[in-house]
């Protein structure tokens, strides 16, 4: 089928005038340097790129892990902070004191323990 190098438009497109056109045309390059400065045209970029996409998602949820684990730290930290401190009180520090005790001498039968070399420490042994 030969293609004629003069075709009418279409009948059901309208033509316009030669300054509406420039309009049109000023409104479209205004529109595209706003999408590309608002980051719209990176974007849709970012959305066509699958391996993209589960690149960043991957690093997002490390991150996020690590936050988490940094938190809970410093909660963490704060709370038993806190309880050193209320230990003192009367009716609270009494039931904490005994947990705390019990770690110390937990602590005390580890560092006895045969694997540690802890009976030869007390001077007895195997």
């Amino acid at each position: 089928m030969p293609v004629s190098k003069k075709t009418a438009p279409p009948k059901h497109i309208p033509s316009l005038p030669m300054d509406e056109l420039q309009d049109i045309e000023k409104q479209l390059s205004r529109l595209h340097h706003l999408m590309k400065s608002a980051g719209i045209v990176d974007f849709l970029e970012y959305l066509r790129s699958p391996g993209r996409i589960l690149l960043m998602n991957f690093f997002a949820g490390i991150f996020r892990g690590l936050g988490i684990l940094i938190g809970m730290t410093v909660v963490t930290a704060i709370l038993i902070w806190a309880i050193a401190n209320v230990v003192n009180f009367p009716l609270i520090g009494e039931s904490l004191s005994k947990w705390l005790h019990l770690s110390d001498i937990l602590v005390l039968l580890e560092g006895l323990s045969p694997q540690n070399n802890g009976y030869h420490n007390l001077g007895g042994g195997l």
